[in-house]
């Protein structure tokens, strides 16, 4: 194993060393987040924009949560080591983060094994994380793991139950379905969330309607479906909360029989509209209570170096309400300090957190009828002062009209506002 691989993670072991200790004694719930974001593939420059570093970027700047996951198409081209897409998770979000990844259809184009191969052998979340091997064959690309109060399975729906890389356009087998079968049976998590490259049922982009392999995978259109029925037919009967998946380029979130299917779309950067939606990742919010959060966060077209739009948070769904006996006591009053400046600002603003304790928050820019401009800031915000910033923006990427704003920041419970002026 290369020496960096036995180093990576350190900064995060501890911390998850205790969230397993907790989930081992089944009896402690934890507030965390995390980050589902794949199909980099072509991850390095698309017209001059380095895509997946702006993704990760954002993802540092929302706050990335515990782990990242990415159900497959690390690559495309086969011209850039696939090393390089958690190089740059570690440049930009930091040294050792845990990462997730899955294999997906273009892992098997014969330009793209060495990405295979180095999905084998990646250490899975690291040293802080034990990890259940998949079935033979699959042995180090199917797998599951637990973080607080959930249990987390990555599938890959290339294994045609003797080889890990034998379906190229996906496949459900009797190793597979025995498998997984076994696995959830044998987890008393409350939640569950499964992951795989291939959407069950392809839905249109949620702000486009793009629609992409509406039936041209085997996975979802072979025998009427029969690998995706197989499929669902197990996450309904063990309760899972969500399957996240990819290979469409385009987002949505669905409730699908009664679990939830969270396309990540792609986070390549701003690349050709005829075939993708607008890059993308989602934050899933995990809470205590029982509750989910999904937070999309998606950037707008631009074209050419230094023109590049900010992402944005662009959609919040709760796909899981908090289970009543389980629900957490009220938080205590919002204790916490709101400074921006400058204040008239040109072009861009700097807004100053301040806790005296971690708190849920959401921190965002609203015009004087309330809606949103900009989101800074979905999730759980640590004791300290964490400073954010504006670039004067609105949702669309345009820069936004001279006016006064609200800078607001809320628990869903207390708030506190500073109004602001943009002068161009």
């Amino acid at each position: 194993m290369p020496s960096y691989m036995k180093m990576r993670h350190q900064a995060f072991t501890l911390a998850a060393l205790l969230c397993l200790a907790a989930t081992a004694r089944g009896a402690e719930r934890t507030d965390f987040d995390f980050v589902l974001a794949g199909d980099m593939s072509r991850y390095i420059v698309v017209n001059g924009i380095h895509g997946w570093d702006q993704a990760c970027a954002a993802m540092a700047a929302a706050g990335p949560g515990a782990f990242l996951v990415s159900p497959g198409d690390l690559n495309q081209d086969g011209t850039n080591p696939a090393s390089i897409v958690y190089d740059t998770v570690e440049a930009e979000i930091g040294p050792g983060f845990p990462f997730f990844p899955g294999v997906g259809n273009h892992e098997l184009d014969p330009i793209n094994l060495p990405t295979l191969q180095w999905i084998r052998g990646f250490d899975k979340g690291g040293p802080g994380f034990a990890v259940n091997p998949g079935p033979s064959g699959s042995e180090e690309t199917t797998f599951s793991w637990d973080y607080g109060h959930a249990h987390f399975v990555m599938l890959n729906e290339c294994f045609d139950g003797a080889s890990d890389a034998g379906a190229i356009n996906g496949n459900w087998n009797p190793a597979l379905d025995a498998w997984l079968e076994n696995d959830l049976a044998a987890t008393a998590q409350p939640l569950i969330f499964v992951f795989g490259h291939f959407p069950a049922w392809p839905q249109p982009d949620r702000d486009s309607g793009l629609l992409n392999h509406a039936n041209d995978t085997a996975f979802n259109a072979y025998g009427g479906g029969i690998y995706r029925d197989a499929l669902w037919d197990i996450l309904t009967r063990h309760e899972v909360t969500a399957y996240g998946c990819g290979h469409t380029h385009t987002t949505s979130v669905e409730d699908l029989q009664g679990v939830w299917q969270l396309d990540q779309g792609h986070a390549r950067g701003p690349v050709n509209q005829d075939f993708n939606g607008l890059s993308t990742f989602l934050i899933v919010h995990v809470r205590a209570s029982g509750a989910v959060i999904v937070d999309t966060w998606r950037q707008p077209h631009t074209e050419g170096v230094g023109n590049e739009a900010p992402y944005a948070l662009a959609h919040v769904d709760t796909i899981r309400a908090a289970d009543p006996a389980t629900a957490a006591p009220p938080a205590p009053p919002l204790t916490a300090g709101l400074r921006v400046s400058p204040n008239p600002f040109n072009p861009s603003l700097q807004v100053a957190c301040s806790l005296a304790e971690p708190r849920e928050l959401r921190v965002g820019v609203f015009d004087l009828r309330g809606r949103l401009v900009a989101g800074l800031w979905q999730g759980v915000m640590p004791a300290g002062t964490r400073v954010l910033r504006w670039d004067g923006r609105g949702p669309d990427g345009r820069a936004a009209p001279s006016g006064t704003y609200v800078v607001r920041m809320d628990d869903g419970r207390d708030a506190t506002s500073r109004s602001v002026t943009l002068a161009r």
